[in-house]
């Protein structure tokens, strides 16, 4: 989850614009201890239904980085 974290942040410092779906609403007042029931609740579904969360979290992750280094390609070829 580190990686993911730097890597929103990286896109969002460069101003780049990556598609991330979003999927479940999440009430802007949410705290801490609700959200992170919420992942647990996620991951708990996922592991039921017989998905790796780390791993598909890492395939996720590694899609926004090929995301992330096309667009950084685009700004050093313009």
């Amino acid at each position: 989850m580190p990686l993911v974290t730097k890597l929103l942040y990286r896109s969002e410092k460069l101003d780049f614009q990556v598609e991330i779906e979003k999927e479940i609403q999440i009430n802007k007042n949410i705290n801490a201890d609700q959200f992170g029931k919420l992942l647990l609740g996620i991951i708990a579904q996922a592991v039921e239904l017989g998905i790796d969360p780390e791993a598909a979290l890492r395939s996720a992750a590694k899609g926004l980085i090929s995301d992330i280094q096309e667009q950084e390609q685009g700004r050093i070829t313009s």
